[in-house]
């Protein structure tokens, strides 16, 4: 019955959230409370509930109570469960242009752009649709090769056969590679108006960097209190872990 409710509550935070469900073109409800309603979604989330719409719903609603960075955190954790999101997309482009270290991402060239369209187009789901259909595939192809008539060329069955072979491999890899990506996100944004970066885990090292609030970053190690992050230009640098929020909770 309790879970029963917590999803009544969500497809009606769901309802009004529908019409300014991309951030880029929605203003503020008037007399919307946005702390109530963020209250009412972090309550599902503490359920253990995890889905794409409920996180970009709540960073919608971060987005709005100019939290931006904690906003970018749900955006990410939307596209991190399901990469073709659109709105979590479309949410997520629009508050990284906003950030005042846009500057620091890297333009990627047109062909992997488009490499990484279908990549996010091919989330975890479809992955194992397409795997299973190319295992069905390598399957129908050794065995019309073992039936095939010896009396004629085996080129085309055998040719056919390795085709499936390889595209199966490829995909497989793939969907691993996706799925111990989306287990072992290594993403973090900066939640913090301003966040100074030392060459050591402590104020008493060289300064290297400033960043500000919504960058997104990765985490390579950890000590104490502090994490040793990498840039988005390849510089990388020591912060206080309180001035960070994980993709993927530890």
């Amino acid at each position: 019955m309790k879970k029963l409710m917590m999803l009544i509550v969500l497809f009606m935070a769901c309802n009004w959230l529908m019409s300014q469900s991309i951030v880029s073109k929605s203003a503020p409800v008037p007399g919307m409370d946005y702390r109530n309603e963020i209250q009412k979604l972090l309550q599902i989330e503490k359920q253990g509930t995890q889905n794409a719409d409920l996180y970009n719903n709540i960073g919608i609603c971060y987005y709005h109570l100019n939290q931006t960075g904690v906003a970018t955190v749900y955006f990410l954790r939307a596209l991190n469960l399901k990469s073709d999101h659109p709105d979590a997309k479309n949410n997520l482009d629009f508050v990284m242009d906003l950030s005042k270290d846009k500057a620091l991402y890297p333009q990627r060239a047109f062909l992997v752009q488009f490499f990484f369209r279908w990549y996010d187009f091919l989330n975890i789901n479809r992955f194992a649709l397409l795997a299973l259909f190319l295992l069905l595939l390598f399957a129908l192809s050794v065995h019309w090769t073992i039936h095939y008539d010896r009396e004629k060329e085996l080129g085309l069955p055998v040719l056919f056969t390795l085709i499936s072979a390889i595209l199966l491999f490829t995909c497989t890899v793939m969907l691993f590679t996706k799925y111990n990506r989306m287990r072992h996100n290594s993403k973090a944004v900066i939640i913090s108006s301003e966040s100074d970066g030392y060459s050591g885990a402590g104020t008493q090292y060289n300064k290297l960097f400033s960043a500000s609030e919504g960058l997104i970053v990765h985490i390579q190690k950890e000590s104490g209190e502090w994490s040793l992050i990498l840039l988005p230009n390849g510089v990388s640098g020591w912060i206080r872990k309180t001035e960070l929020l994980r993709v993927v909770p530890k």
